[in-house]
């Protein structure tokens, strides 16, 4: 979070427990003179008449007590002056805890209405060191290719070369695609009106065979009918789609990718297993990050960038990823969303 957005917080949280904490001081200081003149007013026979003319007999004593009246007065300012003091206690005993209490609340609520704030800002940050950092090993690659081909003197040099420059030119493609899509799986409001899940993962797998067919990998699909859900249908084709990717790449030539989406409760369970390389145990909890690619996926091209989508799709909808895989075995994503 950069300086002036820390800065403009400080000076919010401070605005707001201060205005809190003046309107609290002004409320207790308005009570107390109110109170202290109240109390404080002079008191004479004329007035102990009328504040007991309700009570014949106080007045008959009263009237038969003037020569008393220096004993009254002076009786009545050591009762003010004993109110005011037990005023006087029961703000400060009162008002400075609920003054800190107010202040402390006023914080609280202040921290968090701006902490959504905060988190924007630190997204877009994290996005544009992410972005900057991983574009930046292309971006040197392709330039180190581009003096190549131009530097090449035989055509099968310049062949060589161009290749490699459609290859990174191709990753640089990818990554920005991914990039956006990550930015763009946090927007956007919950649809109001359910999509079929069914149907939309089914032409996902459809869109996925000829990738599979080149490794005559077959995807065995267990989808129930009709089963619908109020996600964003691009949200959904998204998620089911990088997940699906991810188990053909990953598999073994000749392998099986088994896809199964249910109803469970009140949530849908979408579970795509393959046989491939799986993921080291140490690596689990990492491969949903940003940019994280597991230590054993050698060559094979990608942005590091699928699950993490995966991941915040998920969490958008309030649902759940889980992640669990054997080396050289298997592995299996599960991902649960809510049906409301």
């Amino acid at each position: 979070m950069n300086s002036k957005l820390k800065n403009i917080t400080h000076y919010f949280i401070a605005s707001i427990v201060g205005l809190v904490s003046l309107s609290i001081i002004t409320l207790g200081s308005f009570l107390y003179l109110t109170n202290a003149i109240n109390i404080s007013r002079d008191i004479s026979m004329n007035e102990l008449m009328n504040i007991s003319s309700s009570a014949p007999e106080v007045q008959a004593y009263i009237e038969s007590q003037k020569n008393a009246q220096p004993h009254f007065v002076k009786l009545t300012n050591l009762i003010e002056a004993n109110q005011q003091e037990l005023l006087l206690r029961a703000l400060i005993f009162t008002g400075i805890p609920i003054l800190l209490v107010s202040a402390g609340l006023a914080y609280y609520l202040a921290r968090r209405l701006v902490k959504p704030v905060e988190e924007t800002f630190a997204d877009q940050e994290r996005f544009l060191q992410d972005a900057s950092h991983e574009l930046r090993n292309p971006l040197a690659a392709l330039s180190v290719v581009i003096q190549d081909a131009v530097h090449s003197k035989t055509l099968k040099e310049k062949n060589t070369s161009l290749q490699a420059i459609q290859r990174q030119t191709d990753n640089l493609i990818k990554l920005n695609e991914d990039l956006l899509l990550l930015e763009r799986s946090k927007q956007g409001a919950i649809p109001s009106k359910p999509i079929n899940a069914s149907e939309l993962l089914l032409d996902t797998i459809d869109s996925i065979y000829p990738h599979a067919s080149q490794k005559s990998i077959v995807i065995k699909p267990t989808v129930a009918k009709d089963i619908r859900i109020k996600v964003s249908d691009k949200d959904w084709v998204c998620l089911s789609r990088n997940i699906l990717e991810n188990a053909v790449k990953y598999s073994a030539k000749k392998g099986i990718v088994r896809v199964h989406l249910k109803k469970q409760k009140h949530e849908i369970v979408l579970t795509i297993e393959d046989k491939g390389i799986g993921i080291p145990k140490d690596e689990i909890e990492k491969i949903s990050e940003r940019f994280y690619r597991a230590k054993n996926v050698g060559r094979e091209s990608g942005t590091g960038l699928g699950l993490a989508i995966v991941a915040q799709i998920a969490e958008k909808y309030g649902g759940s990823l889980r992640i669990t895989s054997s080396v050289q075995k298997s592995t299996r994503v599960v991902v649960k969303l809510p049906v409301k």
